[in-house]
């Protein structure tokens, strides 16, 4: 099914959520808009496809939660994303959020990035994207679970692993994009913190690094 609705999102945990084996695209690509407090997810069962190609409201809190995948159709600018489950696609479009927060389920990508302006908070699940810095270095804050990141990301801020295990396909000297971004190799800048915690490489090729840690 395909639609050309726009919608305005007031109060409240607003949901979309696709029931059964069909697709649904939302082809309009003017702007959603948003006048109070309200919440958005994109849901789904798991056997259709979602593509939601509106521009999102930059004070949006965009969540992720169920097994399906949703496709996001252009490059948005957004508070905060809440990734727990399924796959959310934004292809070759970049995802800016103040804070991403994963416990699970896929961001995948091509070119697209997904830029932190504040806070990378991961838990589990997999990012298939560039995760770059946005107005500030944001932080990787890695929180108990099993988590992987694919890519060179470029960000800049200090990785702390506070529990769980980080596997990372990417490694490389302080300075050079990595799965645990391209902070200088201080120690300060990779921390293991609070609880047992796993920094895992897990490419396909032999690497050295010079990286210090805490």
């Amino acid at each position: 099914a395909s639609t050309d609705r726009l919608f305005t999102i007031q109060d409240g945990a607003n949901n979309i959520y696709i029931q059964g084996k069909g697709n649904l695209t939302f082809s309009n690509t003017g702007a959603i808009v948003k006048t109070g407090s309200g919440t958005l997810a994109l849901r789904g069962d798991g056997a259709g496809v979602g593509t939601f190609n509106p521009k999102l409201p930059s004070d949006l809190t965009l969540s992720k939660n169920d097994p399906d995948q949703w496709v996001l159709g252009q490059s948005n600018t957004i508070d905060k994303l809440i990734d727990g489950n399924g796959t959310l696609t934004i292809n070759a479009n970049d995802l800016t959020v103040n804070v991403a927060s994963f416990t699970a389920g896929s961001l995948i990508g091509t070119t697209g990035r997904l830029i932190v302006n504040s806070d990378f908070q991961f838990a589990g699940g997999m990012v298939d994207v560039v995760v770059a810095d946005g107005s500030g270095s944001a932080p990787l804050n890695k929180f108990p679970g099993t988590g992987t990141l694919t890519r060179a990301n470029t960000f800049t801020g200090q990785a702390t692993i506070h529990g769980g295990i980080l596997n990372v396909n990417v490694l490389a000297d302080g300075g050079v994009a990595s799965g645990i971004g391209r902070s200088s190799s201080a120690d300060t800048n990779l921390q293991f913190n609070d609880a047992p915690g796993t920094l895992s490489y897990v490419g396909s090729t032999a690497v050295s690094t010079n990286r210090q840690f805490q």
